[in-house]
Parts: structure tokens; sequence; C-alpha cells
């Protein structure tokens, strides 16, 4: 019985190194998409709570966070957001 080859080896750490890159690619599009919400907000003048904050930084679904994205274009406040959105509540035991 013979081990891996060199060859095998290799192409495993290429596929866990390109496996690493696009789940950090992913987590990077959700840190913006996050950073985005709370610029609009902030340049708006709408007030964010810590715990909206948080709620905001630990979503990641970047079609929850879209939404967030375009509501607070409008929003009179940062509460606006999370009304019937499907995105993670602070405190709830899910994320």
């Amino acid at each position: 019985m013979t081990g891996p080859t060199f060859s095998d080896q290799r192409t495993c750490f290429q596929e866990a190194r390109q496996k690493a890159f696009e789940e950090g690619f992913e987590q990077g599009r959700q840190e913006m998409a996050a950073e985005s919400v709370l610029v609009v907000l902030c340049s708006r003048g709408v007030a964010v709570s810590a715990a909206q904050e948080e709620r905001i930084w630990s979503c990641h679904d970047l079609d929850v966070l879209r939404g967030w994205l375009l509501r607070a274009a409008t929003a009179d406040s940062a509460a606006a957001l999370f009304v019937d959105s499907p995105g993670p509540v602070v405190g709830s035991g899910g994320a």
C-alpha cells in the first residue's frame, strides 16, 4: 500500500487554499455590506443603538444586508431596517 503522492498532496493543498480564499472573500463581502448599512445611517444622522449595530454586524446573509442597505437610504430610524426582516435578532440565541 502506498501513501499519497506529492501531486495528491499538492492538489489537496490547492483545494484547501481555494476554499479558504472563497470563505475569506465571502466574509469580506458581508463585512463591507454591514459597514455600508452603518455608513448610510450615520451619514443621514440616524441614531444606531449598540444592539442595532451588533445585529447589523452579526448578519451573514448578503440578501438581508442588501435589503437593510436599501432601507437605510430612506429610514427615519434604525429600527425601521428590521421591520419584517429575517435577519438575526441579537440575544435571541440565533444568528
